[in-house]
């Protein structure tokens, strides 16, 4: 035997101890008992990594008794297991949201910062910042303004309002009292009906009336004047 690899076997002596050590609490108790009080994760942590211990023990076997431990099932198994891994990573930090947005207040901070003691810098600046005053100063009267035209505008529509309002039941009452007179006026002038003197015809004098011609609605004056011929004597 070569005397080099007593060394060696030396530590991997004290390894295997170091490992009987740690697994000591998983093999001397259920492994259920251990991960029933652990939150879900944590849990799956326990349960891959008393995985991927097994396997790397037959893996690490395998190699010992000069074996082709690549080509083995148990090579297939670790690399299954080390995808568990990733996906328990990936669970751990999904939850976390990166902040992706830029925070301009500090941003101006450390340009300022960095700018300090530009003068010409520091002057553009301020005239920057003056400039947005008076152009924010200027919208702000030219709004008042709008809105103190806009408020005298309904004032005086709502003066119209209520004097057209005040003024329809006056025309209202003197159109009214007009059209009382002029009907009044109008029955006085409109002459009355006289009442004919002669007594109604009967039925057989109207009829005779009638065969003698069309009856005349004037009266006939009783004594008719005598016409004179041409000779001079009377008709």
């Amino acid at each position: 035997m070569d005397t080099d690899l007593r060394p060696l076997i030396d530590t991997l002596s004290s390894n295997i101890d170091h490992v009987e050590e740690s697994l000591a609490p998983l093999i001397n108790t259920a492994l259920s008992a251990s991960t029933s009080k652990l939150p879900l994760l944590d849990k799956a942590k326990l349960y891959t990594l008393v995985t991927y211990a097994i396997e790397s023990l037959l893996f690490s076997y395998l190699r010992l008794n000069g074996l082709d431990a690549k080509n083995h099932p148990v090579f297939a198994e670790l690399t299954r297991v080390k995808q568990y891994f990733e996906k328990i990573k990936l669970a751990e930090t999904s939850h976390v949201k990166r902040n992706t947005t830029l925070d301009k207040a500090a941003a101006g901070r450390f340009i300022k910062h960095g700018l300090a003691g530009n003068d010409d810098y520091d002057r553009k600046r301020a005239e920057q910042q003056e400039k947005e005053k008076n152009g924010a100063k200027r919208k702000f009267e030219d709004m008042t303004e709008k809105v103190g035209s806009h408020s005298r505008f309904e004032a005086m529509s709502r003066k119209m309002i209520n004097h057209e309002a005040e003024s329809s039941p006056k025309e209202v009452e003197h159109s009214e009292s007009d059209s009382k007179k002029k009907a009044a006026s109008s029955k006085t002038a409109a002459p009355k009906k006289q009442k004919s003197d002669k007594a109604p015809r009967g039925h057989k004098a109207a009829f005779q009336a009638l065969l003698q011609g069309p009856i005349s609605t004037e009266e006939e004056p009783k004594k008719k004047k005598k016409r004179k011929s041409k000779g001079g004597k009377d008709t």
